[in-house]
């Protein structure tokens, strides 16, 4: 159920029965109606408008909480737009290095294209299934990038280029 929901078919339904009610009592006091029966009703009129007004209270308290929420979410969202156009530039520039080194390593199109898809974090038999190709074909090209660029394994090649990104100081 919405707030506002909440609001129609609960809170203002209890706060105009009260006011009948009282009404009511206001009209049996007139006739002179026995005082058992009109201090019954006045005991569920009070009832009546103390649940009105926690429920009236509830909803308020509920909403500031609501409107709170939005404005924290409306600037996260803001935040993760302005991450996301740093990103994309840094990505970018990132890409070109990237392809700059593979490059200078004398790297052929598919040696680069392994390359990158093992930095991304796929397995070699990912690579074939996603290439068509054998595993062996692989691991034969990934052979070839490890000695064009003098490291050892797939993790030394992402530290090669992470390495340079993060900058973190220690201590």
């Amino acid at each position: 159920m919405r707030k506002n929901d909440y609001f129609i078919y609960s809170v203002i339904p209890l706060g105009i029965t009260s006011i009948f009610i009282l009404f009511d009592i206001i009209e049996e006091l007139s006739t002179g109606l026995g005082v058992k029966f009109i201090i019954l009703e006045i005991a569920i009129c009070i009832s009546s408008f103390v649940g009105f007004f926690r429920m009236l209270r509830k909803y308020i308290n509920e909403k500031d909480v609501s409107e709170g929420l939005n404005e924290e979410l409306t600037k996260l969202r803001s935040d993760s737009e302005q991450w996301k156009k740093k990103v994309k530039l840094i990505s970018h520039e990132f890409s070109h290095a990237l392809d700059q080194q593979l490059e200078e390593w004398g790297l052929s199109i598919t040696e680069k294209e392994i390359a990158v898809l093992l930095m991304k974090g796929m397995s070699a038999k990912e690579i074939a299934t996603l290439r068509k190709v054998s595993d062996k074909t692989v691991r034969t090209h990934l052979t070839s990038v490890y000695k064009k660029s003098k490291l050892n394994n797939r993790y030394e090649l992402a530290a090669y280029f992470i390495d340079g990104l993060v900058d973190i100081k220690l201590g």
